[in-house]
């Protein structure tokens, strides 16, 4: 989009978006999230209907052999991402994904608004992503002060207006954004599986003693 010159935007809501273009590796991690919901015997159906997720088992996936090529990719887009957010002294700081887990949505699964807390970055990436899956729906930080703005005075498309945004899954995207930002899933509608790997990241001084899933310390 481009803007006049004299607008500026204050306070922009960084997402960071690469393609990850290999399809052995996700062969390799649809193969071990079915493993994962097969021998899972304390997932509860009631908690996350119409699909799975090994969230609350305590399980950090980014410690699983089969996930570290997944993982040292993070790594490498999140330090770009960084980068761009103007993260000072790089080299003092190293990253730590202490919490990573699969999902499984299946037609009508969805998953309500929420946040990640006590991360400094969160992100997904889809392994499988058949056209039609549910989008991922970021809401803008501004929306509840949007509620006295009449949107009937400006057109559809306007980025300054919207309450929230639609953000279509495809295989072998990774999104990374600030934890404090509030998304949710949509309603799968089709009958396929829509397969997604979720994540939450720390940044740590060096002489921190965390290496929970993390970079390695040079």
């Amino acid at each position: 989009m481009t803007m006049h010159e004299n607008l500026k935007l204050l306070f922009p809501t960084p997402i960071w978006e690469a393609t990850i273009g290999d399809e052995q590796l996700n062969r390799q991690l649809e193969t071990a999230i079915y493993e994962f919901e097969q021998n899972d015997k304390q997932f509860e159906f009631k908690k996350y209907p119409f699909g799975y997720t090994n969230y609350m088992t305590g399980k950090n996936l980014a410690k699983d052999p089969r996930f570290k090529p997944l993982v040292k990719k993070i790594f490498a887009e999140a330090r770009k991402f960084l980068a761009e957010m103007k993260l000072k002294e790089p080299d003092a700081y190293y990253l730590s994904i202490f919490d990573m887990f699969c999902n499984i949505n299946r037609k009508h699964s969805r998953h309500n608004a929420h946040r990640h807390e006590r991360s400094e970055l969160s992100g997904v990436y889809y392994v499988k992503a058949p056209e039609g899956s549910a989008d991922l729906i970021g809401h803008s930080p501004l929306e509840p002060l949007m509620m006295h703005v009449s949107l009937d005075f400006f057109e559809e498309n306007s980025i300054f207006t919207k309450a929230y945004q639609h953000m279509p899954p495809q295989t072998g995207k990774l999104l990374i954004f600030p934890s404090w930002f509030l998304h949710e899933v949509d309603l799968h509608l089709i009958d396929e599986d829509r397969l997604s790997i979720s994540f939450n990241m720390g940044i740590f001084e060096k002489s921190d003693n965390n290496d929970i899933g993390g970079e390695k310390k040079k």
